[in-house]
């Protein structure tokens, strides 16, 4: 873990003496709060990663979220998912074994260590209920559908370290669930185990959206 450098400290403190000049801090101004958890949240990336992998962390902003609970249904959020899993997901990325244009050259620019990094600073938050879907009538199907995802992500699809890496799949992503399962079904993405693959054959594509929607409301 590296030590909060000193240019950094520095530049909150002047961030922190110009807002006191205004009169703003303490008060309860949007703007001043705004302010003040940018400031916490550069302490707690250079605490966490070191300065070398801060303005990585920023540029997961726009796709994850600041802290990994992104807004949109299309990209996967990352908080709460188990670290070892996010890990070997950028293995993987870094290996060219599981493909994606955007995240493949981002990988390859990791070492070993800074990905183990970036995978716990990304774990270590708490995952957020996914309010961002569109309201949608209830399935009879989803509950039987999701039943055989409880074997390996938790049966609350909270994810799992052992004693297989599986991902959370409650609140996750509904574009992004439906997208993995139809890569799955199609040989796009390759589960080495061929679980998923497997799985994934057996799902219509009314089946995939039901199941995606079901997992990400949990």
């Amino acid at each position: 873990m590296s030590e909060r450098t000193p240019n950094a400290s520095a530049g909150r403190a002047a961030i922190a003496i110009a807002l006191g000049a205004l009169g703003l801090v303490g008060c309860a101004l949007p703007g001043a709060l705004r302010f003040q958890r940018a400031i916490e949240r550069e302490g707690t990336i250079e605490r966490t990663l070191g300065e070398g992998l801060r303005d990585l962390a920023r540029s997961c902003d726009l796709c994850h979220g600041h802290d990994g609970n992104g807004a949109s249904q299309y990209y996967p959020r990352l908080a709460g998912q188990p670290a070892a899993y996010l890990e070997a997901q950028l293995d993987a990325f870094a290996a060219g074994t599981r493909g994606a244009p955007q995240m493949q050259p981002l990988a390859l620019s990791l070492t070993p260590d800074e990905r183990r990094a970036i995978s716990t600073y990304y774990a270590s938050f708490a995952a957020a209920p996914n309010t961002g879907l569109a309201p949608a009538p209830s399935d009879p199907r989803a509950a039987e559908l999701s039943r055989a995802c409880t074997a390996c992500h938790g049966s609350s699809f909270e994810g799992a370290e052992m004693p297989v890496r599986a991902p959370r799949l409650a609140g996750q992503g509904q574009e992004y669930l439906a997208r993995q399962l139809v890569a799955f079904r199609s040989g796009a993405r390759v589960d080495p185990a061929g679980t998923m693959s497997a799985i994934a054959r057996s799902l219509g594509d009314r089946e995939i959206e039901t199941l995606a929607d079901h997992l990400a409301r949990r």
